[in-house]
């Protein structure tokens, strides 16, 4: 896995995999993902090529937000090895910036349950957020 600068080189292809997806294709702002908007914005590659656009947004909790290549695009498989591969390195990251922990918003939930096995929880205070809180030391 290699995560990666994005650049105006991507935004042809953001605003394709934006319009393909039924959840965001009403916000198609492919700008809004490059690197240098919120507190740390990439592109996750493998070895095939890019697999998914994300940006985390600074907060108590950091917001993750993604973009992912449309089924015909990237396989289940790839995007969830990269997935996987990639979250630690998050949370390491977010942790360093003294956040208390990670919070996303879906109403997908094919998403919904892959995050859970990342340890996301339904937020109390939020519908439709799901949070993965860091033990406090």
């Amino acid at each position: 896995m290699k995560v990666e600068l994005t650049t105006q080189e991507d935004l042809d292809r953001i605003s394709q995999w934006t319009e393909a997806d039924d959840y965001h294709r009403e916000n198609n702002l492919p700008s809004w993902w490059l690197t240098g908007q919120g507190n740390l914005s990439f592109r996750l590659d493998d070895d095939e090529g890019p697999i998914l656009y994300a940006r985390l947004d600074d907060g108590e909790m950091f917001r993750f937000h993604c973009q992912f290549a449309p089924q015909n695009v990237v396989s289940k498989r790839r995007l969830i090895v990269g997935i996987f591969g990639v979250f630690p390195l998050l949370v390491d990251y977010v942790k360093s910036k003294g956040a208390k922990g990670i919070v996303f918003s879906s109403v997908s939930p094919k998403l919904v349950r892959f995050m859970k096995k990342l340890k996301f929880e339904p937020s109390w205070e939020h519908h439709g957020d799901y949070e993965l809180k860091f033990e406090e030391n």
